[in-house]
C-alpha cells in the first residue's frame, strides 16, 4: 500500500496474528485460507499487526495494530489504529489509541513511535523536535 509505505510502514506484517509477510501478501494469505475453509470470515473486521520498533528479543518494543472493518459498500475502512509500546517481558507501558477518519490521516512511523515511547519523546524534546 503505497500510503503506508510512504509514511514508513514498510515493515511486515501480521494479519489475524498470522500470515506474515507485506501488507498486500499478509491479506492475500489470509484470503487465500479463507477460500480454502482454514479461516472464518472476519465479521469483526481484519486486524493488522506490524512492529514500529524492534531490537530483538529481550528489550522492548513497539507495535502498531490496523483495525479494517467494512463498509457499506463492500470495501474495506480504517476502523482505529492501536499504537503499543512494551517493555521486554511483553507487559504494556503505554498504549494510544486513534481513530483516523482514512488511511491517509495516520501518523508517520516516527510521530506514532514518539507518541508511546518514552524515550523517544525525552529525545523529541531535548533537540526540540
Amino acid at each position: 500500500m503505497p500510503v503506508l509505505k510512504a509514511k514508513g510502514y514498510d515493515g511486515a506484517y501480521h494479519c489475524q496474528a498470522a500470515h506474515p509477510g507485506k501488507f498486500t501478501s499478509s491479506i492475500r494469505a489470509f484470503i487465500k485460507g479463507y477460500l480454502k475453509g482454514e479461516e472464518t470470515y472476519p465479521n469483526e473486521g481484519i486486524l493488522m499487526g506490524t512492529y514500529l520498533q524492534w531490537q530483538g528479543e529481550g528489550h522492548p518494543h513497539t507495535t502498531a495494530y490496523l483495525k479494517l472493518e467494512p463498509n457499506e459498500k463492500g470495501n474495506w475502512r480504517l476502523a482505529h489504529m492501536e499504537l503499543c509500546h512494551q517493555d521486554r517481558f511483553g507487559w504494556t507501558i503505554k498504549e494510544r489509541r486513534l481513530s483516523p477518519g482514512d488511511i491517509r490521516d495516520i501518523p508517520s512511523r516516527k510521530l506514532a513511535i514518539s507518541m508511546v515511547n518514552p524515550m523517544e519523546q525525552q529525545k523529541s524534546r531535548r533537540y526540540g523536535i
